[in-house]
Order: structure tokens, then sequence, then C-alpha cells
């Protein structure tokens, strides 16, 4: 009797499962060629050249980004996606996970947003002070956007102009050159990428020198959200 209960539910589990994969292809599809670079072909195509590596993800965005992309198979792979809510946490964090792995032979990569990036940067003078190797992803842009979102959403509740909401909040005119930074701490940098064709050969590129012992930072401009990640 359970086995036959078990089956049923195991059906029903997989037609779901399937249905769920399915919007998840069509949503990447979707984004795949956007004017700007969209966050979820930056994650794919990231997630393309790692997959084969002995990869360990210290801050993921998978679900959010690119749902149904990249496969965790077990546990010594992903060291989840945080908690608190704390900001500008990410830099710190992976060097800190550097630090620990750093003998294990394994590909450390970490996704971070520019504001999250910029806010703990200083991070990569010790990375590179302590020769840590390790691949940072800049999803860059160009605005610490969860705030903007925030402040769109309490402008309309205090019936104050919305269009303000950029106001502290874009990074542009000038824009930051992340690459450049990274260089000035010691690290080495890439980009800005602003081609979705520049991506792969690109992380070619980092993921080979993150494996020969350098910390690598990629900066990548995608287009600006219209929602915030929380």
């Amino acid at each position: 009797a359970a086995r036959s209960r078990i089956d049923r539910r195991r059906g029903h589990l997989a037609d779901l499962q399937e249905r769920l994969r399915t919007r998840q292809r069509s949503y990447i599809e979707s984004q795949w060629d956007h004017p700007q670079i969209a966050e979820a072909r930056l994650s794919s195509e990231l997630w393309e050249v790692v997959r084969n590596e002995d990869f360990l993800y210290t801050s993921p965005r998978f679900r959010t980004m690119a749902p149904g992309i990249g496969e965790i198979p077990d546990s010594e792979r992903c060291l989840g996606g945080g908690g608190g809510g704390a900001v500008g946490t990410g830099p710190g964090f992976f060097t800190g996970v550097s630090l620990a792995m750093k003998d294990s032979g394994k590909l450390l990569v970490s996704m971070t947003g520019d504001g999250e990036y910029v806010s703990g940067c200083q991070a990569l003078w010790t990375a590179a002070h302590y020769h840590l190797p390790g691949l940072w992803v800049i999803n860059n842009n160009r605005s610490y956007y969860n705030d903007e979102d925030h402040q769109d959403n309490i402008a309309k509740i205090r019936e104050r102009p919305p269009e303000n909401k950029w106001i502290a909040m874009r990074m542009e005119r000038p824009e930051i050159d992340l690459a450049g930074l990274a260089r000035s701490f010691g690290a080495t940098g890439f980009g800005p990428v602003k081609e979705a064709g520049d991506l792969t050969p690109t992380f070619a590129k980092a993921v080979d020198a993150a494996k020969s012992g350098e910390m690598v930072v990629v900066d990548v401009w995608t287009e600006n959200r219209t929602r915030g990640m929380m």
C-alpha cells in the first residue's frame, strides 16, 4: 500500500516538475537576446563555463537570476545564499572562504552585484596580499538597485515623485571602472564586458587565471533591473 501511494505521488510531482522546468526554460529563452546583457544570460553563460570544474559557489543567485540553471551535486559545491540581509558582505565573505579553501584545489566562484562589490571591495587587497585565488563576477547594472526599488515604493506611499528614486542610487555619469578598481588592489580584472557574445571567452580566460592562482574580477554590464532581489 505504501509503495502504491509513493508511486502516485512520484508521478504527480514529476508532472509538476516538468511544467516548472518548461516555464524556466521559456523564461531563459525570453531573456537571451536583449539589447543589453540580461542577468539570466550572464548567470547561464557563467554556469556553462564552470559546470565541469571542481567549483564552489560562495554566493549563487541562480534562483533569482536564472531559475532552472545550475546544478549543485553535493554540499561541497555551494555555501548557500547567505542570510540576515546584511549589505556588502559578499566580498569579505568570499575572501574568508578563499583563505579557508586556499589549498583545496577548488575553483571558488562568486556572483555579486556592483553595489555589494563597491561596499566591500577593499577585501580584494587582502585576497591579493595573501595570494588567494578565486573568481568574482560582477553583475553591474550601475545602480544600488535594491534601494532604488525600495525608494520607488516609499515615494509612492508618501506621495513623492518616484522619478527621483535614482538619486544617490545610480552609479552612472560617470560609471565606475570596476575591473580597473580590482587591478588597483592587486587583483586581475577583465572588462567591462558589454556584449553577450564576449561572455563565454572572457569567462574562460578568467577561469584559467583563477586556476593558475590569481584573484580575478570580471565586470559585466547588465541591463537595469525592473525589480529588487528581495
